[in-house]
């Protein structure tokens, strides 16, 4: 796959860095060989790569990166990252499962708050279940 095939892309944020890349590689060889060699880099990739550059930069959970920081970052996944093969060890694995078995008991936790909650409204209304606060008929 060439590398004007790989940076072709649909999504908007993604196609202005991969437009800059195209626009790189008319006069940077080495940036054209090594998107033209690395078969597991990809654009996905690279933006997941970005975002992470971008997500370590970020004060209170904002995050505002220059143009050409991020342009120079995407050049920087393509020359000088070399995408792994995709995590399927165990170890990711359970890294997951954690992650599920998480949130499953905060999930848990929140029902049984709801749950006692209601049973005290359940207890509350059956104790003062027709008491008539002003002694009088209407």
């Amino acid at each position: 796959m060439t590398y004007e095939e790989k940076l072709q892309v649909e999504k908007k944020q993604v196609k202005v860095i991969c437009d800059y890349l195209m626009e790189l590689c008319k006069t940077d060889e080495n940036l054209v060989r090594a998107i033209n060699e690395k078969e597991k880099n990809s654009v996905s990739g690279m933006f997941k790569y970005i975002k992470g550059k971008a997500q370590k930069e970020a004060e209170d959970g904002c995050a505002m990166i220059a143009d050409q920081v991020v342009y120079d970052w995407a050049r920087e996944y393509w020359l000088d990252y070399e995408e792994k093969d995709k995590p399927n060890d165990a170890e990711t694995l359970k890294e997951i499962k954690d992650s599920i078995v998480a949130k499953t008991e905060r999930i848990v936790e929140k029902h049984k708050k709801i749950e006692e909650k209601q049973k005290k409204e359940e207890a509350f209304n059956k104790l003062y279940d027709g008491l008539d606060l002003f002694g009088g008929d209407f």
